[in-house]
């Protein structure tokens, strides 16, 4: 999950890949080429595709904005002070846009294919030989 989080700060700034000092990437037990996802989009698509709903995007952003709150020993006062602002806060408007937003369109797109008359027709067809 921290990855799909991780993935998204980073597509905000390309520059962020240019870290001077405290480091970190792919745990060297798996290759890239067996990640779960390499992209945002696959990473979101996977989630919807394992059940994630909006309201587990709601529930996950208010972990998040909490941890960065109340755990981040880094945040300086003026942090602190605009993270209290809410809904207007910088964090959460960037997970509302930049996480919920195209995790809630994978959602969508999830169920769309279950909604299509086309895929109806091969799951009602697969189901055939049960009856």
């Amino acid at each position: 999950f921290v990855s799909i989080i991780d993935l998204t700060v980073r597509s905000l700034d390309q520059r962020t890949e240019l870290i001077a000092r405290e480091s970190y990437g792919v745990m060297p037990l798996r290759p890239n080429v067996d990640a779960p996802f390499m992209t945002t989009e696959e990473g979101f698509t996977q989630f919807a595709q394992l059940g994630m709903r909006p309201k587990h995007w709601k529930e996950a952003r208010a972990i998040f904005l909490f941890t960065v709150q109340n755990i981040s020993p880094y945040l300086e006062e003026n942090d602190i002070d605009v993270l209290a602002i809410g809904v207007d806060s910088c964090a959460y408007r960037f997970w509302t846009y930049r996480v919920m937003k195209p995790a809630l369109l994978a959602i969508e797109e999830m169920d769309g294919i279950f909604d299509s008359e086309e895929n109806k027709n091969i799951i009602a067809k697969s189901f055939e030989p049960l009856a």
